[in-house]
Formats: structure tokens, C-alpha cells, sequence
């Protein structure tokens, strides 16, 4: 396990300890054998609860350690066959917040439009990478518009998200889709502070292109819906 997950686990154990405990719970955090009650004997549980009317047995898992299936089993059937007692399995993931807080706006397409003009304005005068953040961000604006015009449900608008589903959906060819993550890459190097090397011309200018293009054909695509 490492040690993203491992903290992640304990965060939310944490979290488990107070609700149960709030519910008027008597519980035992990380119980000893001594602590457990015979038909546990042979496990070692995150956490056990003790209620008025049930005991719970507490696992708290991610995804990456529920690989742990025959245990799990084991202690779910030992649990299920003791009346009174259950188990309580929390399974916990990293989750992505939005890239913005809620009430900004999305750009339109005449916005998105200027943007591709100032990156080319840019590039002209020497600002590559202002140029190729400028870029990235109105390549973000135009997937987000594409799928809105798809009636297209997102989970989150966190960039590589937005780039799988929409080439997944087919709305992006493969060519597309790899030469938005290379795009996507030059753009993390300057956000995050590094030395990016400095793309050919010719890569932003397809950018540009397919993001125009992209913009074009959906929107030809949903008027004539």
C-alpha cells in the first residue's frame, strides 16, 4: 500500500470513529486480540462498534487494497453467521474537486474564437508560453462546450477527465486525443514551475487548428439536430 492510500484509509477511519461514535456507539479503534470477541479471533479489524441493539465489525478499504477479497470474505461470513453482528464495509477513493468553485462561467464560442487569435498573437511575438497556456485553456473551454452541446453528463471538468470522455464517446479521434495529452503536458511543465521545451511551431499550430475545427463541426452537428 502506499502511503497516498495508506494515509487516505486512516483519514477515513478517523471520519468512520466519529460517526459511529456519534450514533451513540461504544467503539474500539484498532481492537487486540484480546480486545475481540472469539469468532474474530483469527481476524484483526479496522474497528469495531458496539450498539444497543447490533455490533458492527468495520473495514475501511480503497479501491487499490479491497485486492484482499478472501479475507474480506471470510470476515464478512463471520460476522453474517454471528446473530447481532454485521460488517461494515467503507470503501474509500481520492476524490478530484472541480478546477474552479461554483458560478464561473463557461466561455462561448465567439470567446473561445478570441482566445486561438491572442495565441497566435502571442507566438508571434516570442511568448511561447504564454502562448501555450493561453492554448490549453481555450482547448479546456471548447471540450467543456462540446459537451454541453452533446447534453454530455461530467463527473468532473478536471482536463484528463474531460479528454477520456470525450474520446471515448468518439467525439475525439485517437490523433486528437494525443495530441491534446502532448498539449496538456506542455502546459503542466510551465504551470508547475519547470523548464518546458519549446514546441515546434507547427504542433501549435495544429492545435489551434483541430480545436478550431472541433468547434466548427460541433456546432454544424447540433444545429442540425
Amino acid at each position: 500500500m502506499n502511503r497516498s492510500t495508506e494515509s487516505l484509509e486512516r483519514r477515513r477511519l478517523r471520519e468512520v470513529t466519529r460517526e459511529y461514535t456519534e450514533q451513540g456507539y461504544k467503539v474500539r479503534l484498532h481492537p487486540g486480540e484480546a480486545d475481540l470477541p472469539r469468532f474474530l479471533s483469527n481476524f484483526r479489524p479496522a474497528l469495531i462498534a458496539y450498539g444497543p441493539d447490533e455490533n458492527v465489525v468495520v473495514e475501511v478499504k480503497s479501491k487499490s487494497t479491497l485486492s484482499e477479497s478472501e479475507y474480506l470474505t471470510a470476515l464478512a461470513s463471520a460476522a453474517t453467521d454471528m446473530p447481532g453482528w454485521r460488517l461494515d464495509l467503507v470503501v474509500t477513493n481520492p476524490k478530484h474537486g472541480p478546477v474552479v468553485g461554483n458560478g464561473a462561467e463557461e466561455l462561448d464560442q465567439t470567446e473561445i474564437e478570441a482566445r486561438i487569435k491572442a495565441v497566435r498573437e502571442l507566438w508571434a511575438i516570442h511568448q511561447e508560453d504564454a502562448a501555450i497556456l493561453l492554448a490549453w485553456s481555450a482547448i479546456e473551454a471548447a471540450m467543456r462546450l462540446v459537451a454541453k452541446r452533446e447534453s454530455i453528463e461530467l463527473e468532473n471538468d478536471q482536463p484528463a477527465f474531460l479528454l477520456k470522455k470525450l474520446f471515448s464517446l468518439g467525439l475525439l479521434s485517437r490523433e486528437d486525443f494525443g495530441l491534446f495529452q502532448e498539449g496538456m503536458r506542455f502546459r503542466s511543465l510551465i504551470v508547475h514551475g519547470y523548464r518546458s521545451p519549446r514546441p515546434e511551431r507547427e504542433f501549435v499550430s495544429r492545435l489551434l487548428r483541430r480545436v478550431e475545427e472541433l468547434l466548427t463541426t460541433n456546432a454544424k452537428h447540433s444545429s442540425s439536430r
